[in-house]
């Protein structure tokens, strides 16, 4: 081989070397990225893309975990946007039932009737009642006068410790007529169950053995008119010692009927400054604006008023007085006592006079019926079953 062709071949392996030498030097300068540097890349920008606030519409939960916080966190947020509401809500009434001291058994019962909301003589007199203080209260019948009693008294009396078997009542409660004391009756069985409270009605025209029973029995609470339930404090088969509640309701009704004389005897056997009196009432006679405070409530009395004159003069006239049957047959005056109103006949200042109805107890119920009326068995139970 010649010197010549020699050269030329050292030559070409020189040039195969360089050109092989920068292709692999661009190879350095340049390389190719691999799988996994792609997969770093794609969440690197997700991480900018969630930084500055971008939704990643395509972006997947990494682990169950993931799902179940964000449920929890759209849960959250839905209870919270409903406590925001009711808020709202109880911020716009303020006589919401939950704005007030009652107790969950008793909202309940109030749930159970429909009631959300207290009528103002309720909203106005809970928290004065519940706190101890004697009360007038004046509102036109018909806007909720018992449960403005009822609801304060029924909490207090649950605060105290449960007893059973006989115990003498801690509450008592005077109305006019036998039909009201039975209407009351109902209400306080109904809302006094929540609390296992017994109660029982006492009025004239039906057999003193069966209420004696009752009484005997032990009851939290009485209801009745003040002719029977004088005639009960004389007979010894009701106990006022350890009384905490007494209760005026349609006060000036019963003055109408005269009762003023039975209602002074009842009030007298428990001293004023160790018990909690309430007078309701339409209107605001004497005895009542006058009388009943200087004897009967403690000076630091309070009076809550909701109706004004032209109410006051319809109030009147809710009750019509009209002669006894008896003598009106005869062309002769009404008796005193003897009256009729919104439901029928009305009042019992004695047993004498109400001779002709000693067979019912009220409604056409005979008397064994009628034990249903009184929460049977003691037991607080609002029980009154149907007329057969």
């Amino acid at each position: 081989m010649s010197s010549t062709e020699y050269d030329k071949k050292e030559k070409k392996k020189k040039m195969k070397k360089a050109k092989k030498a920068n292709v692999e030097s661009s190879h350095h300068d340049s390389p190719v990225p691999t799988s996994v540097e792609k997969k770093s890349k794609k969440e690197s920008k997700k991480r900018k893309d969630v930084d500055a606030g971008e939704p990643l519409n395509n972006a997947k939960p990494n682990s169950d975990l993931e799902v179940l916080k964000t449920k929890k966190k759209s849960k959250k947020a839905k209870v919270e946007k409903e406590d925001e509401e009711n808020k709202n809500v109880e911020e716009e009434n303020p006589n919401a039932v939950s704005q007030f001291r009652i107790s969950q058994p008793l909202m309940a019962k109030l749930k159970e009737r429909g009631i959300e909301s207290l009528f103002p003589i309720q909203a106005m007199t809970f928290d004065t009642i519940l706190d101890g203080s004697d009360l007038v209260g004046q509102a036109r019948t018909g806007q909720g006068k018992t449960l403005a009693f009822v609801l304060p008294i029924l909490e207090s009396l649950a605060k105290q410790s449960k007893k059973t078997g006989y115990r003498a009542p801690s509450a008592i409660v005077l109305l006019p007529t036998r039909n009201l004391a039975i209407q009351v009756l109902k209400d306080i069985g109904f809302y006094g169950s929540a609390f296992g409270l017994a109660s029982c009605c006492v009025y004239g025209g039906s057999s003193h053995s069966v209420q004696t029973r009752k009484l005997k029995r032990g009851v939290d609470i009485v209801v009745g008119t003040p002719g029977r339930v004088k005639d009960q404090i004389e007979r010894g088969n009701l106990d006022l010692s350890t009384l905490k509640f007494r209760v005026l309701d349609e006060a000036d009704e019963m003055l109408k009927m005269g009762c003023v004389e039975h209602v002074e005897f009842i009030l007298g056997k428990v001293d004023a400054n160790k018990v909690q009196t309430l007078l309701f009432s339409a209107t605001i006679p004497p005895w009542v604006e006058k009388t009943a405070p200087s004897r009967f409530l403690k000076s630091n009395y309070k009076k809550v008023v909701l109706v004004g004159n032209e109410e006051m003069k319809a109030s009147k006239k809710a009750v019509e007085v009209l002669p006894n049957p008896q003598e009106r047959a005869k062309g002769g005056k009404f008796a005193p006592g003897e009256r009729f109103g919104r439901s029928g006949r009305v009042g019992d200042l004695s047993d004498r006079r109400n001779n002709r109805f000693s067979n019912q107890s009220d409604g056409g119920f005979s008397d064994e019926k009628n034990d249903k009326f009184s929460n049977r068995g003691g037991r607080g139970r609002g029980n009154y079953g149907s007329k057969q």
